[in-house]
């Protein structure tokens, strides 16, 4: 990316906008090239101790391994039952369907549309 002068007084605020998305990507740019050379620091003077990459990572994470995702969870049986609309179902857990919101709104109970056991 060229440098350019510019006299920003005299420049549209477009142009300023313009200027101002190249000098935040510049900046980015640098601050990662920065981080990446202070990495490679880091990994040098732990080669130079002994220390392999792997072992500053697996010390880094905890020991944990990196990329690994917790387990699925199981479905939960739906616990509430839309009596307009019998294929909406809510098990109790999270955000409230806009149909329990609607029907508490109104007055109504949630347990009124407990699902019988």
């Amino acid at each position: 990316m060229a440098i350019k002068k510019i006299d920003l007084k005299k420049a549209t605020a477009a142009e300023l906008e313009a200027h101002q998305k190249d000098v935040a990507a510049m900046i980015e740019a640098k601050r990662r090239e920065e981080a990446s050379a202070k990495f490679e620091e880091v990994i040098a003077f732990a080669a130079s101790r002994g220390l392999s990459r792997k072992a500053l990572a697996d010390y880094f994470s905890g020991g944990r391994k990196t990329g690994a995702s917790k387990k699925a969870r199981k479905p939960v049986a739906p616990k509430y039952r839309n009596p307009k609309d019998k294929s909406q179902t809510w098990s109790g857990r999270g955000r409230k369907p806009r149909w329990v919101e609607d029907y508490l709104a109104a007055g109504g109970k949630l347990s009124d549309k407990k699902i019988a056991a």
